[in-house]
């Protein structure tokens, strides 16, 4: 597929994602769910720097992939021992194999448009992240604590804990991560796994075009690394 495919064919992905989503946000405006900060105040998220990457593994083709997702926003309180926060994640907007992503987890080279298409297709289809029926994950953070002695300019590393929803399934998360101040900013980095059957992900099938004999390898845990900015 051509360059100027991929594009039309990412654009239609998105649109009908971004009509899913506003339903959906309304409907958890209305059920008391949490709902995205965009505002610049202490302890909001950046949802135009943050972004969350997944290393998914071979997939059961000859080269690893990852994947790179965005935030639609969140806020955290650093040292908070309960009621740390969340952080709200757009499910719909993950692409497979672009470069910031295949360099997060040092992937070699560069994986074609026909090959990424069919990635991104398994990350939104029903055994995936199934973005139609499930556009948000929600990490809600009960605390978030240092791991250590405090630094004079508040960073340091901390433990964050919690619990994840993705794809209506809820599950405990701890994930730890370095805070460094940067500017204004915050920047957190951390990583963490998830097992796909936790969250009723499954390995790929033969219906999804991919080589019988290789999904086997296929993973049965995701690799999931955060990079997100914080106002302070």
């Amino acid at each position: 597929m051509s360059a100027c495919k991929w594009v039309v064919v990412l654009a239609c992905r998105l649109s009908g994602a971004l009509i899913l989503l506003l339903v959906a946000s309304a409907g958890f405006a209305q059920s008391g769910a949490p709902v995205a900060q965009n505002e610049p105040s202490p302890g909001n998220v950046d949802p135009r720097l943050s972004r969350v990457y997944v290393r998914i593994g071979k997939l059961g083709w000859e080269h690893e992939h990852a994947a790179e997702g965005r935030l639609l926003g969140g806020n955290l309180r650093l040292g908070a021992s309960q009621g740390a926060g969340e952080l709200v994640f757009d499910a719909a907007s993950f692409i497979a194999d672009t470069q910031e992503a295949r360099g997060e987890f040092n992937l070699p080279g560069t994986v074609h448009d026909p090959i990424r298409e069919k990635i991104t297709q398994q990350i939104f289809s029903p055994v995936g992240l199934d973005a139609d029926h499930f556009p948000q994950a929600v990490f809600r953070v009960q605390s978030a604590l240092p791991t250590g002695a405090a630094r004079a300019d508040g960073g340091g590393e901390y433990r964050l804990e919690g619990e994840l929803s993705l794809r209506g399934v809820t599950r405990p998360l701890r994930i730890v991560v370095f805070v460094e101040p940067v500017n204004d900013l915050w920047r957190l980095r951390g990583e963490s796994k998830i097992t796909l059957r936790d969250f009723g992900m499954h390995r790929p099938t033969s219906s999804m075009h991919l080589p019988i004999d290789k999904l086997s390898k296929a993973p049965e845990f995701l690799v999931i690394r955060g990079d997100l900015w914080m106002h302070r």
